[in-house]
């Protein structure tokens, strides 16, 4: 089985990060989960701003997303459910 990751990294300080726009997900990733890697103790995953920001404007990506959302939920859950 061949596993995708695409992750855009940027370090933000949490001086820097608008927490009103951000959405902050967690330790981890199930797309990283599933690839065997742990959380990070020392950072989080967020939907940047910008990325936030962008879904609410173009409805055609935001579809998108959520559909890409929803397949790795389900192979999330496979993989949960194999363990």
């Amino acid at each position: 089985m061949r596993h995708v990751l695409t992750v855009l990294l940027l370090a933000l300080g949490e001086d820097c990060l608008d927490f009103d726009t951000a959405n902050l997900v967690g330790e981890t990733l199930p797309e990283l989960e599933m690839l065997g890697l742990g959380a990070v103790s020392q950072a989080w995953f967020i939907e940047c701003p910008s990325c936030v920001k962008h879904r609410e404007t173009c409805p055609e990506d935001a579809a998108t997303i959520e559909m890409e959302r929803g397949r790795i939920e389900e192979a999330y859950a496979r993989f949960n459910s194999s363990g």
